[in-house]
């Protein structure tokens, strides 16, 4: 690619975000103005927030396109025309001064406490912060790939300098605006470790490949075969700069910063799901292909073409499962059964289910379909994704199972075990009448027409094994969520569901229960949290609360902690204090008065 293809790119990326912006900013508006006071000074203000700080982000896009265009038309001009100069000079001219004068403007105001902690700045510095790291990455890889492999000494420098550029801008906001100004919370770190971890994970994939390859070729000694794919100077520069933005922000950074609900995300679902999910889903592929070869009827009759996209699979394995192990050990160093912890094994363990119930689905239909078919390819595929999907399941259940022996309480009161066994339940209901509805027509279609036959069967065998798969599913968790429920209302005593008042022991239990006193709960909390939670883990209370004034917005209350410490202080008045974290303090307090 040359200099100026990746300016192009670079440009239509960035500028296919501007109504992204423009919607983000209207969003952020309507938001301030709810959580704020309506009077006009306060509308005037929040508007003139919105405003300032997208004309900000756009004409700082602009000018570093433009700055970076003219870089690379300065060293190698294009030979087709000037219309890549003349582009470049016009953002240049527009776009630089107009930066420099919002800047400037906005510096001023941000002098003030009210400016710096408003959630139009935040959003802004969090936002160009994401989207300059974004381009400095793509347009330092083409530099590096550049320099890397057999090209003309002018192209380098174009793109060399083309990368100064967002690199110079990434610096400018990292180095000086979030100092000098600060930022709140910890997104600007968890969306550069993605990013980091992402290009981290593509560059060790395709270099891996290519390390693969290289093995295939000499071992099948088939220079015949041509596989594709990047480069190898690309996969190079590609790993080095996701090393350098992920060890930037994760390991100098993020790794050791405060373990926020954020952190958990960027560690549970965005590192350990997703290396596992490309781990598992390689290694099928990789079983499947071998076990075809032997056992089935490959399509390719010489191993070198059947297994052509082995090194591409084993590398995608390899990353992936690195990926996933890294993360589970850094996860792994909390030794409570927290709620991250919770998330981890519910979502690996729902992952494993879902894998074992598409295999299941597709051994079924293989077995249904008719002789005309060859049903021994479907059939192995099915039986690795079913045998994969359901260890997988089978062992992370085992250790929620051995959590909830240790404290079944906790574990069924869990919001998020609550949450994995409807979701599960939901979706298999749903796919199960989706499959009906399927079978349904099948059948009626072929009874109407008077062509019931075998080949109705052939022909509704997807229906009905997707319906023979997840109707076993969803009666399993039906049941256990409906023995869950039922053991926790009966513990709690007076809050008995019909279903529980079986004998005239149980009805006078609830019946002469007598009425509690009421309690008083006080709490500060930042602007914007969800309190439901909170209400309905102290029914009957009497709330009085107070907004904190010297947090910022946007908080989630960590409804197990509150849960935890409250169950300690059962009949006490209570004062809570919400911290900007969600993190809780609960404080028994008596009346003097």
């Amino acid at each position: 690619m040359g200099p100026h293809d990746g300016l192009v790119t670079a440009i239509v990326i960035l500028l296919n975000l501007l109504p992204l912006i423009v919607i983000g900013g209207v969003v952020w508006a309507i938001v301030s103005l709810r959580r704020g006071d309506d009077g006009p000074d306060n509308v005037a203000i929040t508007v003139r927030r919105v405003v300032v700080y997208i004309l900000m982000l756009v004409t700082m896009i602009l000018a570093a396109s433009g700055l970076a265009g003219l870089a690379v038309e300065l060293i190698d001009r294009d030979p087709d025309g000037n219309e890549s100069l003349a582009t470049a000079l016009a953002l240049s001219i527009v776009s630089v001064p107009g930066f420099a004068a919002v800047l400037k403007f906005a510096d001023a105001r941000l002098r003030t406490r009210d400016e710096r902690r408003s959630l139009a700045w935040s959003m802004y510095l969090n936002t160009a912060l994401l989207v300059t790291l974004i381009a400095a990455s793509v347009m330092t890889v083409q530099a590096l790939a550049s320099l890397f492999e057999p090209a003309d000494a002018t192209e380098v420098v174009a793109q060399t300098l083309a990368a100064g550029v967002w690199i110079a801008t990434w610096a400018l906001h990292w180095f000086w605006l979030r100092p000098r100004h600060g930022i709140a919370g910890d997104v600007h770190l968890a969306a550069g470790s993605v990013v980091g971890l992402l290009t981290l994970g593509i560059g060790g994939a395709e270099s891996l490949y290519h390390l693969f390859d290289s093995f295939y070729t000499t071992l099948f000694d088939d220079p015949i075969v041509h596989r594709g794919g990047p480069s190898g100077e690309d996969a190079i520069a590609t790993l080095i700069v996701g090393a350098t933005v992920w060890g930037w922000h994760w390991v100098l950074r993020y790794r050791t910063a405060e373990r926020t609900n954020l952190w958990h995300v960027t560690v549970v679902p965005l590192g350990s799901l997703i290396g596992f999910v490309s781990a598992a889903t390689t290694a099928a592929l990789i079983i499947n292909r071998v076990t075809v070869w032997y056992l089935g009827n490959p399509n390719q009759t010489q191993a070198e073409r059947h297994f052509d996209h082995l090194p591409a699979e084993t590398a995608v394995m390899v990353v992936g499962l690195v990926a996933w192990t890294y993360h589970r050990l850094v996860l792994g160093r909390e030794a409570e059964r927290n709620t991250p912890r919770r998330v981890y094994e519910y979502l690996i363990a729902g992952a494993g289910l879902v894998t074992a119930v598409v295999g299941a689905s597709i051994v079924l239909s293989a077995l249904m379909a008719d002789s005309s078919v060859d049903r021994t390819n479907t059939t192995i595929a099915g039986t690795v994704t079913l045998v994969l999907g359901g260890l997988t399941w089978l062992w992370h259940w085992k250790l929620i199972g051995a959590a909830e022996h240790s404290d079944t309480p906790g574990e069924r009161a869990s919001t998020v075990r609550k949450t994995y066994l409807i979701i599960l339940f939901g979706a298999s209901v749903a796919a199960a009448i989706i499959a009906f509805i399927g079978l349904l027509t099948t059948s009626l279609e072929d009874v109407l027409d008077g062509n019931l036959s075998r080949t109705t069967l052939h022909d509704a065998r997807v229906p009905i094994a997707v319906l023979m798969s997840v109707s076993g599913v969803a009666w399993y968790h039906l049941r256990l969520y409906a023995r869950e429920h039922r053991s926790a209302a009966s513990a709690e005593g007076g809050d008995l569901s019909p279903a529980i008042l079986e004998t005239d022991a149980d009805l006078a239990r609830l019946t002469t229960t007598p009425e509690p006193t009421p309690v008083r709960v006080a709490v500060a909390a930042p602007t914007g949290v969800d309190l439901g939670p909170a209400y309905r883990l102290v029914p009957g209370a009497v709330w009085h609360v107070w907004t904190r004034t010297d947090t910022l917005p946007g908080a989630q209350l960590d409804t197990e902690e509150f849960a935890s410490e409250v169950a300690d202080l059962p009949g006490s008045d209570l004062v809570v204090i919400v911290d900007s974290d969600g993190g809780v303090d609960v404080i028994p307090v008596e009346a003097t008065g």
